[in-house]
């Protein structure tokens, strides 16, 4: 039995095969360092066998030996005394170079619809929520960021003004302009070539100028005033030349029915300032030539209201004629370029008309008369 016994230890003391011929050191089985690196252990860096503690003579080469492409492990150092992992050179990895991956980021959340109103999905049938302006958008962390830019836009304060009464209703007046004006329904009269001729004697007179305001007065009734104006009117708008016809008499107003227009808003606006400028200027069916009537005057008007009036009008018109009732002829004088009266052709010495002769005279306005003679049709 003593035999056996010593048999056993003398083999356990013996290296097995394949071992290193290094005593002391500690063994691990070839499975044990590939199923190291199988399980992604970083790989470790060969280090050279540690000299034999017994002294060999440094000019005897080391022959190569077979256990030397066989993987062991070493732990601690041969200083130590302990082992150290080794890999031979043979199953050694090759390490490249990686390139660090990037972070991926983050989604942003999605922003809810604000109040989004819901319409039905045509192929599938099912409620769908329409686009709206989404809301602040949350980041991660919580913290709100900077609403989108909104477009440019246009904010308006308001104020409500009322239309007068007596203008939502609409003004009876005659259709279309009064065959009395000769020179817009014929043009090639004798009548019509007079007039013609008048306009070329007064533009003589005043030179050309803009405005030329001329007005229009008579000492007696029935003389055809209103009439001689408004065929001077066509014929200086047919020029062609801008022209508005003044409507001066508050009392017997005859030229809004005769040209057709509306008799107001007019002059009584324009002087109150209680109406757009424009209101009171009314078209004619004539090109060119516009109305300005009376309007409804509730006060006096007072002596130099047409002096408020006038450098507006004419920034607009060429020729301002105004018919005027012969009371009020001296208002209009001082800001007037010529007065001319009419009178029959039998009373220019009338006793009716040497008052006011002398009057205008004397106001450096008078610039002629206009003689006026009724013939049958």
């Amino acid at each position: 039995m003593g035999r056996i016994f010593d048999s056993l230890n003398r083999s356990r003391e013996l290296p097995s095969v394949g071992s290193a011929p290094v005593t002391g050191r500690s063994r691990e089985p070839r499975t044990a360092i590939l199923h190291g690196i199988a399980k992604g252990e970083p790989p470790l860096t060969p280090a050279t066998p540690p000299p034999s503690r017994e002294a060999t003579p440094s000019t005897l080469p080391t022959p190569k030996r077979e256990e030397d492409d066989v993987p062991y492990i070493e732990i601690g150092s041969a200083s130590t005394g302990g082992t150290i992992f080794h890999l031979p050179p043979s199953m050694m990895p090759i390490s490249k170079p990686v390139a660090p991956i990037a972070p991926i980021p983050a989604a942003a959340p999605a922003a809810a619809p604000i109040s989004s109103p819901v319409a039905m999905n045509a192929k599938h049938g099912l409620p769908t929520l329409l686009p709206t302006l989404p809301a602040m958008a949350i980041k991660s962390r919580g913290e709100p960021t900077e609403r989108p830019t909104l477009p440019m836009r246009k904010l308006f304060t308001i104020r409500f003004r009322a239309l007068p009464e007596h203008l939502r209703r609409q003004p009876t007046r005659e259709i279309g302009i009064s065959p009395q004006v000769v020179t817009y329904h014929e043009p090639d009269h004798a009548i019509s070539r007079e007039y013609v001729a008048l306009s070329r004697e007064i533009e003589q007179q005043l030179g050309m100028h803009s405005p030329r305001t001329v007005v229009f007065a008579s000492p007696m009734r029935g003389c055809g005033t209103s009439s001689v104006l408004m065929n001077l009117a066509v014929a200086l708008a047919r020029s062609p030349q801008r022209v508005l016809a003044i409507e001066g008499h508050t009392q017997n107003p005859a030229l809004a029915a005769a040209l057709g227009c509306a008799t107001e808003p007019g002059l009584a606006d324009l002087i109150g300032q209680s109406l757009p400028f424009n209101w009171s200027l009314h078209p004619t069916l004539q090109p060119h030539l516009h109305l300005l009537p009376t309007g409804r005057f509730t006060t006096s008007t007072p002596a130099d209201a047409f002096a408020t009036i006038h450098e507006p009008l004419g920034r607009r018109y060429d020729w301002l004629l105004v018919d005027s009732p012969l009371d009020a002829v001296l208002d209009w004088a001082p800001r007037s370029d010529a007065i001319y009266l009419v009178v029959p052709d039998d009373a220019l010495e009338s006793p009716l008309v040497t008052p006011w002769h002398n009057r205008l005279v004397a106001a450096g306005k008078l610039r002629g008369y206009i003689l006026t003679q009724p013939v049958a049709n």
